[in-house]
């Protein structure tokens, strides 16, 4: 219940703040490809999912990003996860409603990928990976 409320309270804060304009990943689930700035992004058409800074080009420390989420194209899904890792390893960053934002710590790299998850099937609905070197 505690970490519950933490989510919330994080979603809530990050809603109040304005930052610039992300890079947006939008191609099909079962694609994988790479964008124009770098971003590998694999998104249901549906799903936008952001992540800002969304590259970083060298290998500066961890910094904070924000990430946005909008699923509210999908009449279906009333609540979203997002999933944060390395690739390998994930764990729930955020979780609420189907539009939101959030702010990570400083801990976003090149190479952290960030997940939609629908939490009753834990189907991945979208990803984006940061782009940048590997450091």
């Amino acid at each position: 219940m505690k970490r519950r409320l933490i989510v919330l309270l994080l979603l809530c804060l990050g809603a109040c703040e304005r930052h610039a304009a992300p890079t947006e990943a939008s191609v099909p689930v079962e694609d994988t490809s790479a964008d124009s700035a770098g971003n590998v992004a694999s998104t249901n058409n549906a799903i936008k999912l952001t992540v800002s800074p969304s590259r970083m080009t060298q290998c500066d420390p961890a910094v904070e990003a924000v990430v946005q989420w909008d699923a509210s194209a999908i009449p279906a899904i009333t609540t979203i996860e997002i999933w944060a890792g390395d690739g390998s390893d994930f764990k729930l960053f955020a979780a609420g409603g189907v539009e939101g934002e959030a702010k990570t710590g400083p801990w976003t790299r090149p190479g952290s990928r960030f997940r939609v998850i629908e939490p009753s099937s834990k189907r991945v609905l979208a990803e984006l990976r940061v782009a940048g070197p590997q450091c």
